[in-house]
């Protein structure tokens, strides 16, 4: 009798625990791999949006030396301190109609090898006394 007690008993068996860790383990590693593809889309979300703000500065401060009436205003330079992995070049050149000049700004991220840019280009109106 004591035999089929111990017969009658239910329970998992080592095969059902195995596939049952497999499938939990195959759930995790898919759960994690689209948690690190989430922090690296919010890694470049995150320069890029940085890059657009740097870019709108370094445009801002080209027109206002343009306004004030400086003529070259070609260069490259960096963002300082602030923003050590970020750099810029700007460049101009006219155009065929007589008044704006084409501005060509790239934003720059990264060290050499493995940079990331982001080009910008615009028209600028220089002052008549600078035409």
């Amino acid at each position: 009798m004591k035999r089929d007690t111990l017969r009658s008993r239910k329970g998992f068996t080592l095969l059902e625990i195995m596939i049952a860790v497999s499938v939990l383990a195959i759930g995790l590693v898919a759960i994690l791999q689209s948690q690190t593809q989430g922090l690296n889309l919010a890694a470049d979300a995150q320069i890029m949006t940085t890059s657009a703000l740097l870019t709108q500065q370094k445009m801002a401060d080209v027109q206002t030396a343009i306004a004030s009436g400086e003529n070259d205003v070609d260069g490259s330079g960096d963002f300082g301190d602030e923003h050590p992995s970020y750099s810029w070049e700007v460049s101009t050149e006219p155009t065929d109609i007589n008044g704006p000049r084409k501005m060509t700004l790239k934003v720059i991220y990264g060290e050499k090898g493995d940079q990331q840019e982001m080009t910008t280009i615009g028209y600028v109106f220089l002052p008549e006394e600078l035409q």
